[in-house]
Parts: C-alpha cells; sequence; structure tokens
C-alpha cells in the first residue's frame, strides 16, 4: 500500500486565469466629487493613474514574450510611493467623501501589482480601495479575488458574496459568480463549485453570443471542477467544447488554443488514457514553442506536464530530463523564491522519489519548502503540500516518525484553511492511518 499523495504540487494549466475581469470604471454612479482634496485629483495623481495603467499593459506583454519584469516591478513600487501619499491625503482631510478618482488609481495599483506577481500589497492597495469606498463592484470583486490569491479563502468568499449582490449587469454577474465558484473549488466545495459555474455559465449564454471566448472560459472552469469530482466523460465533452471555440476564434497556434490542449490532456491524463494525454501535451508544447522565446514561462509550464504524463508512464529518464528544464527556464526568468520553482522543485523530488532516489528527493522537498515558508503565510495550503509531500517520501523511507510529524503538521494547516472535508485533508488523515499503522507494527 502507498500512501495516497496530493496531487498539489504539480502545475496543471488552469482557463480559470481567462476569467472575463471587468474593466475598472473610470467613474462612480452617485458620486460627488467637487469637494474632493487636490492632492487627490491632481495633476500628479493623473500621471501615476496613466503610467500604472501604462506599465501594467507593459508588464503584460512582457510576460507573454518572457522578458524579465524586475524593472517594472520596482517602477511599480516607486509609483505606489505617490498613490499611498494621496491615500493619506484622503485618510486625513477627506474620510467622508468616496473619491472616485482615488478608487481608481488604488484599483490601477491593485491591476498593476497582481500582474507583477506582487499579490499581498495587491491585497493591501485594494483594501484601501474598500475603506475609501466598499459599495463598488469592481472594488468588492478585486478584493475578493486579492484574498484568494493569498489563500484566505473564507475572506474571498464573504467579498465575492458581497460582490454577486453589487452586480449591475449580467457581465459582472457572471464574473463574480465564476469567481466565488474558484474560491469554493479551491476548498473541496466542489458540489456548490459546480452550481455557481453553471449558473455563471448559462448568464455568459444569454449576454454574449454563442462563440465568445467568454463562453469559452465559463466552458473551461466548469470542466475543471467537473473532472476534480472525477466526473470525466461530462468534463472531457466540455474541454472539447472550449477547445472548438478557441479554434473558432482565434489563430491555429494561439495560446489560448494551447491552454485548452493542456487542459483537454489534463482530463485524459486522469483518466489513464495516457498515450492520447501526452500527444496533446505535445502539441500544446509545439504551439508555445512558435508563439513564445525559448525561456518564456508556458514552455516551462508546458515541459512539466509533459513530464507529469511521462511519469505516470513510468518513463521516469525523460521525465527527469524534462522537469529539470522547466526549472531551468523558470530560474532565468523568476526571482530565486518565486512560487513556481517552488511547483517544479517539488515535481522534481517526485521523479527522484519514484525512482528510489531518496536522499535527492529530500533535498528538492525542503529546498521547494524554504520557498513556500518564505512567501506564504503559515497556514497557507502550499505548505501544507509540501510538508505531505515530505512525510509521503519519509513512509517510503521508512522513517515514520518523521513522516507522523510532518502528516501532522500538513493536516493542522489543510483542516484550519480548507476543512476536514476537503480532499486534501482527507488524504492527509489517511496517511496519518498508515503511518500510525507501521509504528504499532513496531510497537511504538
Amino acid at each position: 500500500m502507498r500512501l495516497s499523495m496530493s496531487s498539489g504540487n504539480k502545475k496543471w494549466y488552469t482557463i480559470f486565469g481567462l476569467f472575463l475581469i471587468t474593466a475598472i470604471v473610470s467613474a462612480v454612479i452617485g458620486i460627488g466629487v467637487n469637494d474632493v482634496d487636490k492632492a487627490i485629483r491632481g495633476d500628479k495623481n493623473d500621471q501615476i493613474l496613466k503610467e500604472l495603467k501604462e506599465i501594467k499593459e507593459t508588464v503584460k506583454i512582457k510576460k507573454e514574450t518572457g522578458q524579465d519584469i524586475e524593472p517594472d516591478r520596482e517602477e511599480i513600487l516607486r509609483l505606489g510611493e505617490g498613490v499611498s501619499k494621496a491615500f493619506e491625503n484622503w485618510e486625513e482631510d477627506q474620510k467622508r467623501i468616496k473619491a472616485p478618482e482615488l478608487v481608481e488609481l488604488l484599483l490601477a495599483e491593485t491591476e498593476a501589482l497582481y500582474e507583477a506577481g506582487e499579490y499581498y500589497k495587491a491585497l493591501e492597495s485594494v483594501e484601501k480601495a474598500y475603506r475609501v469606498n466598499p459599495k463598488i463592484f469592481d472594488v468588492v470583486n478585486w478584493y475578493g479575488r486579492a484574498f484568494r490569491w493569498v489563500g484566505d479563502y473564507a475572506q474571498a468568499e464573504r467579498k465575492l458574496s458581497d460582490a454577486i449582490d453589487l452586480a449591475g449587469n449580467d457581465k459582472d454577474l457572471a464574473a463574480a459568480k465564476g469567481n466565488l465558484a474558484g474560491v469554493l473549488k479551491d476548498q473541496g466545495k466542489y458540489e456548490e463549485s459546480e452550481k455557481l459555474y453553471r449558473e455563471s455559465l448559462d448568464i455568459k449564454r444569454g449576454a454574449y453570443k454563442p462563440n465568445h471566448p467568454s463562453i469559452a472560459t465559463g466552458l473551461g472552469n466548469l470542466a475543471g471542477v467537473l473532472k476534480d469530482q472525477g466526473k470525466y466523460e461530462e468534463s472531457e465533452k466540455l474541454y472539447r467544447e472550449c477547445l472548438g471555440i478557441h479554434k473558432k476564434v482565434y489563430e491555429p497556434d494561439h495560446p489560448y488554443i494551447a491552454i485548452s490542449l493542456g487542459n483537454l490532456a489534463g482530463v485524459l491524463q486522469d483518466q489513464g488514457r495516457y498515450e492520447e494525454s501526452e500527444k496533446l501535451y505535445r502539441e500544446c508544447l509545439e504551439i508555445d514553442k512558435k508563439v513564445y522565446e525559448t525561456d518564456h514561462p508556458s514552455i516551462a509550464i508546458d515541459l512539466g506536464n509533459l513530464a507529469g504524463v511521462l511519469q505516470d508512464q513510468g518513463k521516469y529518464e525523460e521525465s527527469e530530463k524534462l522537469y529539470r528544464e522547466s526549472l531551468e527556464i523558470k530560474r532565468k526568468v523568476y526571482e530565486p523564491d518565486h512560487p513556481s520553482i517552488a511547483i517544479d522543485l517539488g515535481n522534481l523530488a517526485g521523479v527522484m522519489r519514484d525512482q528510489g532516489r531518496y536522499e535527492e528527493s529530500e533535498k528538492l522537498y525542503r529546498e521547494c519548502l524554504e520557498i513556500h515558508k518564505k512567501v506564504y503565510e503559515p497556514d497557507h495550503p502550499s505548505i501544507a503540500t509540501s510538508l505531505n509531500n515530505l512525510a509521503t517520501l519519509y513512509y517510503y523511507m521508512s522513517r515514520y516518525k518523521d513522516a507522523k510529524e510532518y502528516i501532522q503538521e500538513a493536516i493542522s494547516i489543510r483542516v484550519k484553511t480548507l476543512g476536514e472535508e476537503h480532499p486534501y485533508a482527507i488524504d492527509s488523515l489517511k496517511g496519518l492511518e498508515m503511518i500510525n499503522a507501521k509504528l504499532a507494527e513496531q510497537g511504538e
């Protein structure tokens, strides 16, 4: 019997990132601005707003082409000093004025920080916007999304429920319901998530033309939560529908087609249809190699996904080679402590473990855990995943006391943040039972 292992360290494609996010409104209905302090409305802040919007788009393009965004990240943080000053002025003198200009400025900063991967700073920024005016859909929607980025699912769920109540049109309502469905999915509340994804998709079908990309997004999101529940047949059908729309809307080598191929490959992999899955992952990689530069993160993801299905087939040598290529790319494009590097370290550790190279595997799993502890709060689910993976390794190594120590830490985090009924929590609890059985056999 082998200890169940969470799939949390694997990097699968997700179409959730393509969710339609309503553009930030430049005016807020029913709010007067005549008395807003000049420090909030002044030319300097107009310039900051303009620069933040421009740099956000620049970062998006650079990420798509695999270019270094570090100088832009530093510039965003520099511009943030001006945003903070405007907010301080509002706190001191204009607390009763829900200034739309300040809200727009703060949301622009939030978006830019999000694109730069500064999730905790983005949360701080949108929190300020919420303090200025908590009744704007875009503010509350972003606030809920920001809580999700940092793993605070309870707050994310509350804020996105509020966003649903504030939605003023069908497109906003579909976006908010989809975002909330994603948070529920993260917590393992699959039935609730599925229900909301279906509602979101139904709304989108009424709000958009039949082949609109937003409908494809809705199909992909619903397919994802069905896959997580083991409803593979319907999931596969929806992923194929999503791919069909993308092929109608985009050129053959468009990145969204690659994403759809990757999603479809994932559900085939989960069904044990490894050869079909491998073929699609290779198609996906081929497209992205045409679209992006050699060291682009999307290529690294493709390599990791292909490595995963090869690992499932016992092709460990080729799998290890591809995991190393993926890790090499990510080390070039990301900071040393970036979570994506941790993912690849965990993946590489896994294939080492499967080959019985336990010491190498342990070293990599510990590096992965170290990064997670640096970038996340102590109770973040990713830390639990790292702890769970180390416990699994120690089980294989017959180091049952160490395995028990780590699995108990993982359980503590998972039960606290995800709940006892989440599949990951159940996975860890079953692992603890197996470890205790081994300890009992040894009379401990």
